[in-house]
């Protein structure tokens, strides 16, 4: 039987593929099926909207059995497993997209700063309350894309360092789940 799940993340294909490494290893380790491949699928801008992951699973009677083991798996508000004649929505997390200026800040400001940084930094300040998931570059912006149960409160978290950090002078924010 095949089905797919449907991500409402915005991840690039290495970050797509870490889940579904953690998937294969789920279904291989409880005999209900494999991962079978995965998709991307980006705007005309280059920005993730969604992705997607195969599974081939042993039996129809193993579809329930896989939504039991991954009911407790963070996936964002909106994703869903799919099959031929069945959808369930699975996933409560929100998330945040951060758009930093990825050129128009002064040449010092790149200088003397670093992205690694700021990435550091908000990941500390999230601590549980929060994952960061991945990057993109679009346009004049580099994106950090975070994940957890609330996107106010994430937000709420990470404003003190944007606003102290001149790397994020101009940042933009945006709800994405």
């Amino acid at each position: 039987m095949n089905i797919k799940i449907v991500l409402n993340m915005f991840l690039l294909p290495n970050e797509r593929r870490n889940i579904e490494f953690l998937t294969d290893e789920l279904l291989i380790t409880n005999k209900l099926g494999e991962v079978t491949g995965g998709s991307t699928f980006q705007k005309k801008n280059g920005e993730v909207y969604k992705c997607e992951i195969y599974i081939r699973l042993k039996d129809e009677a193993s579809f329930d059995t896989f939504l039991e083991l991954i009911k407790d798996v963070s996936f964002a508000k909106g994703s869903r497993v799919e099959s031929s004649t069945r959808r369930v929505e699975i996933g409560d997390f929100e998330g945040l997209a951060l758009y930093l200026n990825a050129n128009d800040l002064s040449e010092d400001v790149y200088k003397n700063n670093n992205y690694d940084d700021v990435i550091a930094g908000l990941c500390d300040t999230l601590g549980e309350d929060g994952v960061f998931l991945g990057t993109n570059v679009i346009d004049k912006f580099f994106i950090l894309y975070f994940y957890g149960k609330s996107y106010d409160t994430i937000k709420g978290k990470i404003m003190p360092l944007l606003k102290s950090n001149s790397l994020c002078e101009g940042y933009r924010l945006k709800q994405v789940c």
